[in-house]
């Protein structure tokens, strides 16, 4: 098992010598750096997640609290809950807006990634 484990070494050091001069250990690091950006990747996905859940349940208990007040009061003045439920409208575009912006960054960075490790190989 070792004679076979080190003659793919062997094979695996032939190859990457006859691949315009890019060493093992430049893979390797260009590996690294690509799991590396793929985990901050992962973690800013992550941290949107968390975000727009926190925005969806903001949302729906806003919702619930014009809905319920609605229905509390007899004689309530249609106008001022429209008001409110457009300022609800307003900060969720203005918050997905932001998300999109994230978004397109992040994208920009699974693409730089793939540049990467479509340069490396893989």
């Amino acid at each position: 098992m070792a004679t076979t484990l080190d003659q793919l070494e062997q094979n695996v050091d032939e190859l990457f010598a006859a691949q315009s001069g890019i060493s093992v250990q430049d893979v390797d690091i260009e590996r690294e750096r690509a799991y590396e950006r793929a985990m901050e990747v992962d973690s800013k996905l992550g941290q949107m997640c968390n975000v727009l859940e926190n925005v969806v349940g903001e949302l729906n208990a806003a919702q619930e609290r014009v809905w319920s007040m609605s229905r509390r009061q007899d004689g309530y003045d249609e106008d001022k809950d429209v008001g409110k439920i457009i300022r609800v409208f307003n900060s969720n575009n203005e918050t997905l807006a932001q998300l999109e912006a994230k978004a397109r960054n992040l994208e920009a960075d699974v693409t730089m990634v793939s540049q990467v490790l479509a340069k490396t190989g893989h």
